[in-house]
């Protein structure tokens, strides 16, 4: 397996996002504790862990669908702690989802421009009435769906509805519709689920192609081996806590996170996990 490069040590502009602190209980249960990362411009970031980590709950708190307990919440040096996940969008954030959430009923090209919805801007009354702003703002949207469908390989599919399409073609269109919001920052949570290993590749090379569009990605997924191959930076999480970072190649071996996934003593089961060491 080829060692993945810090491809945003080389990259201008610093950090995109930064937690600070960040806490979230449930309860009794505490999920996230006091959790520090900060996210690089034009860098691909996987958090990993094992199951009840805290990764998703981790995710659901950058977009807004959770309320932190504490800690703080930046993106771009302004914080979005208080913000609605709306509003989080507007800003710059987008996500897909652990489970497929399309309107199955709806076609493709629907879909997609649900997620242009955020940039527009001509209110339900000129809309109504269809003013010269409605209608320009119509026919971009329409143009920006296609443009993202047609960066997944979807636009010969943007009139079928959604419903009919594989498992993996659904995965892409929530990509699509995530990309349609014009985002700074892409937020995945588990985009490999179900997918057979040719998807797996494209899928690779789709998100790769992302960051060098100019975007972050944090891209939570339990398929290790695209996590080593594509990610600039991992950061491993175990019981709401970070406890290791760096490139694959520092991860793979740090005891502690053959530990936190296969018990004391699993060293020599590490390859079977992680892989080979780089």
């Amino acid at each position: 397996m080829v060692e993945p490069t810090d491809h945003t040590l080389a990259a201008t502009g610093g950090e995109l996002l930064s937690i600070r602190g960040l806490s979230k209980q449930f309860g009794g249960l505490t999920a996230l504790d006091g959790l520090d990362l900060a996210v690089r411009r034009e860098e691909i970031r996987a958090i990993i862990g094992p199951n009840g980590s805290g990764k998703s709950t981790l995710i659901n708190v950058i977009s807004g669908v959770y309320t932190p307990t504490a800690g703080e919440v930046v993106l771009d040096g302004a914080p979005i702690t208080a913000l609605p996940p709306h509003e989080r969008t507007r800003r710059g954030i987008a996500r897909t989802f652990q489970t497929i959430r399309l309107f199955k009923a709806l076609t493709v090209l629907q879909n997609v421009l649900i997620g242009r919805d955020c940039r527009t801007r001509a209110g339900l009354l000129r809309t109504i009435v269809r003013s010269p702003l409605a209608r320009q703002e119509e026919r971009q949207a329409r143009e920006q769906a296609l443009a993202a469908l047609q960066f997944v390989g979807l636009a010969d599919k943007a009139t079928w509805e959604a419903g009919k399409l594989a498992h993996g073609q659904q995965r892409l269109v929530e990509i699509a519709r995530a990309l349609a919001t014009d985002p700074r920052l892409l937020l995945l949570d588990e985009p490999a689920a179900g997918l057979h290993p040719v998807e797996v590749q494209e899928l690779m090379a789709l998100i790769r192609t992302v960051r060098d569009q100019g975007r972050a990605v944090v891209l939570v997924e339990h398929n290790m081996r695209l996590v080593m191959d594509i990610s600039d930076r991992i950061t491993v999480l175990d019981f709401g806590k970070v406890i290791a970072e760096g490139t694959a190649g520092t991860v793979r071996g740090d005891p502690r996170v053959i530990e936190a996934y296969l018990g004391r003593g699993a060293a020599a089961a590490a390859a079977h996990l992680l892989g080979p060491p780089a």
